[in-house]
């Protein structure tokens, strides 16, 4: 889990410095995206963990 909390803090902030910088435009549409697609990264290697065990 802190390593894909780790890898969403970076995109996030990657994120923010362009939005900052005026490349995006659709800030909250791309974080929303972002914040979409780690929590279904987290549910895929969640769930092969948990079929490990």
């Amino acid at each position: 889990m802190s390593e894909i909390a780790q890898e969403w803090k970076n995109e996030s902030e990657q994120l923010e410095k362009a939005y900052k910088a005026g490349k995006i435009k659709a800030y909250e549409r791309a974080k929303e995206c972002i914040r979409t697609f780690s929590k279904m990264r987290y549910e895929i290697i969640y769930s092969k963990q948990y079929n490990k065990i």
